[in-house]
């Protein structure tokens, strides 16, 4: 892609792919540390910074100069995808972590295989630059249906009755949940909330 559209050499590609490494990583770790905090506000970040690029190279293009930007902010957002999305997962189902891990990997490996044949057929007969339109309006759709689940949630806890506690689900009349099935004679962990 980075040869179709913008001339960028082979050279220049291995640092800028590189460097899309290490913001993945960087991303990885800053996106675990923000969504205990606010879920759905991380998802919609790490979507943007995703979205951004990539809707920049599919309108104007790239080059040696615009490249290395593009692919680090690019990687920024795409390293905290998963983490971001394992904690939500786990979050939604705090009895069944194995059974969540075990959803969100097959959604993931689905996702790719999905990704790499409709990005095949779609460069097939309309080239890259129609891949990356498609790929931004995906992640317009995962953008609205992140906002939607957001204030489906917010819904939810407004209309829950709340009690006098400390921050977690006994706060709106529901005792905490184990974090993972339990032992005979274990004493069970709280789940942890994430707020919005």
């Amino acid at each position: 892609m980075l040869e179709q559209l913008g001339g960028v050499g082979p050279a220049l590609i291995s640092g800028v792919l590189l460097a899309y490494g290490v913001a993945g990583v960087v991303g990885n770790f800053a996106a675990g540390a923000l969504v205990s905090r606010a879920v759905h506000r991380t998802v919609l970040v790490l979507t943007a910074l995703i979205a951004v690029p990539i809707l920049v190279m599919a309108a104007l293009g790239v080059s040696a100069s615009t490249a290395p930007v593009l692919l680090v902010v690019w990687g920024l957002g795409y390293g905290g995808a998963s983490v971001s999305a394992q904690m939500w997962l786990l979050a939604a189902a705090p009895r069944m972590p194995e059974a969540a891990s075990a959803l969100l990997v097959t959604t993931f490996n689905a996702g790719i295989s999905a990704g790499a044949l409709i990005g095949g057929l779609v460069m097939d007969v309309e080239g890259t630059v129609a891949v990356l339109w498609v790929s931004t309006g995906l992640l317009v759709l995962t953008i609205a249906v992140v906002t939607a689940a957001a204030i489906s949630s917010h819904a939810s806890r407004g209309s829950a009755p709340r009690t006098k506690g400390s921050r977690g689900a006994d706060r709106q009349g529901v005792q905490p949940a184990p974090s993972r099935l339990s032992v005979p004679g274990e004493v069970p962990t709280a789940t942890r909330e994430y707020p919005e």
